[in-house]
């Protein structure tokens, strides 16, 4: 696959790093308080409006709201090239005395929108402004060449994240088995038999608080017995009984 700004093609991008950095945007914004707009969060980023300059955000710095004002209006013009329908209602960007505001008609209704102000004084703001450089790049259109020589048109980074998963899977195949012995010899020995692949943990007993005690005991037989003997009753009642004091689970 390469990936490029569709206005430079000759420039190659390096995909698995916009995949990282993708990524992480998306794990952040998911980690913002609910009592904020992610959406319009996500628009000031991508239009650059969280950009620190000699450790300064300019934007907060602004006495007249008119880096505000022209920063809600490039989130809602960005917002307007994301929908697949380009003849319905448009966003636009607005400010009130105390909120980034996007808005569109939807029928008989108006779809209203803020983000606070007091938004730009949280600590996740020098994380959101080092993705307003990195991620600039999806304010104008980029292009995916994907393993069959498609080019996708791509305009946002969670669409992006997307299409690299999906062509991720393309390339291999999940199975899933039951025990070992469902297994084809080659798979036994790529999952399991490898000594380059697999981990051996040795097992040691411990009867009454000694460590290292190899013989087991009594007990330590029947347990062995109900989890690997050929009565399936015990074993089902010994899961539904300590099922719920599992914290480590291999599946």
């Amino acid at each position: 696959m390469r990936f490029f700004e569709k206005k430079s093609s000759s420039v190659l991008l390096n995909i698995s790093d916009y995949a990282k950095e993708c990524k992480n945007f998306d794990n952040t914004l998911k980690n913002i308080s609910t009592s904020y707009d992610k959406e319009i969060i996500f628009g000031l980023t991508i239009v650059g409006a969280f950009f620190i300059n000699n450790n300064k955000l300019l934007i907060r710095d602004d006495k007249n709201n008119e880096k505000k004002l022209g920063a809600i209006k490039e989130v809602a013009k960005y917002l307007n090239s994301l929908e697949d329908d380009k003849d319905q209602n448009q966003w636009e960007g607005l400010l009130d005395e105390k909120n980034f505001i996007i808005q569109k008609k939807y029928y008989d209704q108006t779809i209203k929108k803020k983000l606070s102000f007091n938004f730009l004084e949280e600590k996740i703001i020098d994380e959101l402004g080092n993705f307003c450089q990195k991620l600039k790049i999806f304010r104008n259109a980029c292009i995916l060449l994907n393993s069959k020589s498609e080019k996708l048109e791509i305009r946002s980074p969670f669409e992006f994240l997307r299409i690299i998963q999906e062509e991720g899977k393309k390339s291999f195949s999940i199975q899933r088995f039951k025990g070992l012995g469902e297994m084809n010899p080659d798979e036994l020995w790529e999952t399991t038999l490898n000594p380059k692949n697999n981990t051996l943990l040795k097992v040691k007993y411990s009867n009454n608080g000694e460590a290292n005690v190899t013989k087991p005991n009594e007990k330590d037989h029947e347990i062995f017995k109900i989890l690997m003997g050929d009565d399936v009753l015990p074993r089902k009642e010994f899961i539904m009984k300590n099922a719920i004091k599992v914290s480590n689970l291999d599946v």
